[in-house]
């Protein structure tokens, strides 16, 4: 209902289109369809490439539904791309809480400036072996900037629109050379789409696939490193329209810019477990499909770690994770709400120290400490 009270709204006569509500591999002609037809649209590649059925699709059409003779698809043919990444460290640059215990006085507890040091990195890495979805389409907008890229884009599959064939799978045996050091966890994927003539669109998103060299001095990217902010500073808040990514077409290669989709990010495929790799590593990757659904495996992989397999694990805590001004704030708000908390418990033992020993043993006072304990519900 829709679809067809858009097409009333935009001054389109009912005679002049039909709306079916049939799953595309089911539409019938002489039934659901009057005719055979010129031109297919197939605008259902979504952030999985394939995962929005678009061979079966287009096989079905030029099967039973289009003509025969030079029939025109849009997009005219797909490429998916894909690119070995790295996950940068989960973890918040946030001010750290000093110790206000023993030396602490009453007027310390009260100034919520002190007992607030410099920002030191809060470790959040741990989470990371959760990062495992049994789907590629991301729920939440990409962050570019987590995401660290270790290989140059390759091609993984070329599709001619007019070419494809129903329930036919395939398998590609790909050499991945990293250009950067880093801990390889996952398989970046996207689609190249030619839709006429020099039209082209891109399902990367805002990613921008350039993988940098190794960090200076950086062996690992177990903990943090200064000199990843590359990434930031060229990943962040881009503005360009348009992205130049290397395709093959039959046995050459061009260079193609394709105009860039906010409403699509490239897709992410969870290895196994995350891998320390180094510059000039080459490993063998499979990719495979079954038409509706891609797949890549490394063979032989030395993991550090196996991702945790968790359906269920909410990964918007990845976002939160990543948030520094949130968790800044909070460790302010916590500060001094654990400021007030000791300072109350503390006022009553210098009181009652004072009546039991005199006045001269008030300068001792500040010696005492308190417990506070904090429950959090949140795991935030």
């Amino acid at each position: 209902m829709a679809c067809c009270e858009v097409m009333l709204a935009n001054g389109l006569h009912p005679t002049t289109f039909k709306v079916v509500n049939k799953s595309p591999i089911s539409l019938k002609l002489g039934q659901d369809l009057p005719l055979v037809f010129n031109c297919l649209i197939a605008d259902i590649i979504d952030d999985g490439v394939l995962s929005g059925g678009f061979i079966p699709a287009v096989a079905h059409a030029l099967d039973e539904l289009l003509v025969r003779d030079d029939p025109v698809i849009v997009p005219a043919a797909v490429t998916v791309m894909a690119q070995a990444a790295g996950v940068r460290p989960s973890g918040c640059a946030v001010a750290c809480l000093h110790d206000t215990g023993a030396d602490a006085t009453t007027d310390d507890l009260h100034d919520s400036t002190k007992g607030l040091g410099q920002a030191q990195w809060l470790k959040l890495s741990a989470l990371d072996q959760y990062r495992w979805t049994p789907s590629p389409c991301l729920p939440s907008p990409l962050e570019p900037s987590a995401f660290q890229p270790l290989s140059a884009p390759v091609t993984v599959w070329h599709m001619p629109s007019a070419a494809v064939v129903k329930d036919k799978s395939s398998v590609q045996h790909l050499d991945i050379e990293l250009l950067s050091g880093g801990n390889w966890s996952a398989v970046l994927a996207w689609a190249e789409l030619l839709l006429f003539g020099d039209i082209s669109i891109t399902t990367a998103g805002r990613w921008q696939a350039h993988a940098i060299q190794p960090c200076v001095g950086t062996t690992s990217h177990t903990d943090i490193c200064n000199n990843c902010s590359w990434i930031s500073n060229n990943l962040r808040g881009t503005t360009n329209n348009s992205i130049s990514l290397p395709m093959s077409i039959g046995s050459s290669t061009m260079t193609a810019p394709s105009r860039r989709l906010p409403s699509h990010q490239p897709s992410i495929f969870w290895l196994e477990g995350s891998m320390c790799v180094s510059a000039g590593d080459v490993y063998p990757l499979i990719a495979c499909h079954n038409t509706v659904r891609m797949s890549f495996t490394l063979k032989n992989a030395e993991y550090q770690y196996l991702h945790v397999q968790e359906p269920s694990f909410p990964h918007t805590q990845f976002a939160m994770a990543a948030d520094q001004h949130r968790l800044g704030a909070y460790a302010a708000a916590l500060k001094t709400t654990l400021s007030k908390v000791a300072a109350a418990k503390l006022l009553p033992q210098q009181q009652q120290q004072q009546q039991q020993q005199g006045l001269s043993s008030h300068l001792q006072a500040s010696g005492c400490s308190v417990d506070v304990h904090v429950l959090d519900v949140g795991c935030g």
